[in-house]
């Protein structure tokens, strides 16, 4: 969930380019223990099973629980903030919302994962504690259940011959398409007027996305601080 550089040292993972058996690949060699932050390696293997002949998705050449090789894909990442092409980032939602997906893919609740991440990022000061709390208690999911990727941004995606390729899946679940689109939101940093237009191209209220975004953004400032407490993977895995 955190949009750092691909190529550079990851705090959760460390991916670089590399040969994989004469294929110019990316290769993304897990944390040890990225569990803590809410991945599960089983979960990301079914998800790209279910998306391998989309477009959109990554082609794989090697899984492990230890490691991801993809085919290399060149392209510049998309924009964002004020020049997100908010019309192309909602096309590609409804693109993965809409993928036919199987029984075996678990679903994700993101109160579950409040909590999963709230236990490991303890001690947390009482207001955020109280905070946190109280979105697990008010929030109500919308009863939709479709593939949601979780963590929509730039650094996940590249334009590779006018067509976007979404990667880095390890957050993918059936979850709540709410809570998906507001991963976008805050992931292409889209300011008030930019998330009213991405509402209004979704087919959403406004306060409901706006309500997701507040338990995203939650989200992500606990997962910001589970990772400070993970040590830093910087070693390569021979390829």
């Amino acid at each position: 969930m955190n949009p750092t550089p691909s190529l550079l040292p990851g705090l959760a993972n460390h991916t670089y380019p590399a040969r994989f058996d004469g294929t110019l690949a990316m290769i993304r060699s897990n944390h040890p223990d990225s569990a803590r932050l809410g991945v599960d390696r089983e979960r990301e293997r079914r998800v790209l099973e279910a998306i391998r002949s989309r477009p959109w998705a990554p082609e794989v050449l090697h899984w492990s629980p230890e490691r991801l090789v993809t085919r290399f894909v060149p392209g510049p990442h998309p924009a964002s903030g004020q020049h997100t092409p908010l019309y192309t980032l909602a096309h590609y939602l409804r693109q993965a919302h809409d993928t036919p997906v199987k029984e075996d893919i678990p679903t994700l609740d993101m109160r579950d994962t409040l909590r999963h991440l709230m236990a490991r990022a303890a001690p947390l000061p009482d207001t955020l504690r109280q905070q946190v709390a109280g979105l697990i208690r008010t929030w109500r999911p919308t009863g939709r259940r479709v593939l949601c990727h979780h963590d929509w941004h730039p650094g996940n995606i590249v334009v590779h011959r006018g067509h976007w390729v979404i990667l880095d899946w390890e957050y993918a679940a059936v979850g709540d398409p709410l809570t998906d689109i507001a991963s976008a939101a805050l992931g292409f940093r889209l300011g008030e007027p930019g998330r009213r237009r991405l509402a209004r191209l979704m087919g959403i209220a406004n306060a409901d996305l706006e309500a997701a975004c507040t338990l995203m953004q939650a989200v992500n400032d606990l997962w910001s601080r589970v990772i400070r407490t993970l040590p830093v993977v910087t070693s390569r895995a021979d390829a």
